[in-house]
């Protein structure tokens, strides 16, 4: 098989528990262990930008969510080719790898370790979950791609000014196991900006219309998003550590004179007149739904042109994750169970079992 976890995700998908499959049976909803955690909270020590690896992470958090406006999902009623859909996993699982890379050259480089990034992708090779044919691209692409007996990622310079307030909030964010992609994305955007990465591709001009509506329909939906996943965060704080703050308070000093003051903030302390419950968000989830033909529209052309829009992308995607009735989580179950024997739920039992997928 060219890639384990594919040979895996295969098997679990066939699993049966008499005529209904087993994966159907699981909830939705990913456990978190820590790992994902501490790589993210290493990335965001040394300054190295992962959002890759990061929305893996995000997306299983994201699947607990407690965001009461659940949007069924439509049936996709056009054709995607295998080979569309091959590419694109193909090109997220190079990004994802060469963001850990880069975090493990990093981490190298500072701690004066002298790791070998051919010995990782060998170890990578030899009985990780995710060993796959692409490790041997990436071992002849880093054992060529050298500048004396230097590999040239191991000399590159993070170079990006960052005053760690954004660095913080993230911090913050993992500790209290608060998913909040798009204000990561902003960070990661700061990050990515002073990237040497020596490899440049010319962005063509669009030319498509993005009708001035759209754009805006596509902002509001973005600073929608980046305020209530900062307002779920400062009320997660405010539970744990029992501090009893209101969120309408916050909002009032937000409009008093911050730079985020706008009139966004009036539609906001309308929605939570009644209740500091972030989770119930009706009114503005519906207007949310309202804009998401727009900024899909944004992203389709941007994409389509290689113009990164990290904020608006981690934005829509939050939404349709939270707002979702269902989620894939359950893979992410079976194949921690699968390879590790994690343990599951089943959507009829809150018991976590073994599935035995022999």
């Amino acid at each position: 098989k060219s890639s384990y976890l594919i040979e895996i995700t295969s098997e679990i998908l066939q699993k049966k528990d008499g005529d209904k499959f087993i994966i159907d049976q699981i909830k939705p909803v990913a456990q978190n262990k820590g790992t994902g955690r501490l790589t993210i909270q290493t990335s965001l020590e040394l300054n190295v930008s992962i959002p890759s690896i990061a929305a893996s992470y995000d997306a299983r958090v994201q699947s607990s969510n407690q965001y009461t406006t659940k949007i069924n999902q439509e049936l996709i009623s056009e054709n995607i080719s295998t080979k569309e859909l091959s590419d694109a996993l193909y090109f997220s699982r190079v990004c994802s790898m060469i963001q850990g890379l880069e975090l493990i050259s990093k981490f190298s480089n500072d701690e004066k370790h002298n790791i070998s990034i051919l010995e990782v992708l060998d170890n990578w090779s030899g009985g990780c979950i995710i060993r796959s044919n692409l490790l041997s691209e990436l071992k002849k692409e880093f054992g060529e791609s050298n500048d004396g007996d230097k590999f040239i990622i191991d000399q590159i310079k993070p170079v990006a000014q960052n005053k760690g307030t954004g660095r913080l909030t993230i911090q913050t964010s993992l500790e209290l196991n608060v998913s909040i992609p798009s204000i990561a994305a902003s960070y990661d955007a700061r990050v990515q900006s002073s990237n040497q990465y020596t490899t440049k591709i010319n962005q063509e001009l669009i030319s498509e219309n993005i009708s001035t509506k759209e754009l805006s329909d596509a902002l509001y939906f973005s600073r929608v998003c980046s305020m209530i996943q900062g307002l779920e965060l400062i009320s997660k704080f405010s539970n744990d550590e029992k501090h009893n703050i209101s969120i309408l308070e916050v909002l009032d000093n937000w409009s008093g004179g911050c730079i985020i003051r706008s009139n966004l903030l009036s539609e906001l302390k309308k929605e939570f007149g009644e209740s500091n419950d972030v989770f119930n968000l009706n009114t503005i989830f519906s207007t949310l739904n309202k804009n998401r033909a727009s900024i899909s529209n944004v992203l389709q052309i941007t994409t389509k042109y290689n113009i990164p829009t990290p904020v608006l992308s981690a934005s829509l995607n939050w939404f349709n994750n939270v707002t979702s009735v269902d989620n894939p989580s359950n893979m992410i179950q079976a194949q921690r169970d699968y390879f590790g024997r994690h343990k599951v739920q089943l959507i009829d039992s809150s018991n976590d079992i073994n599935i035995d997928w022999d």
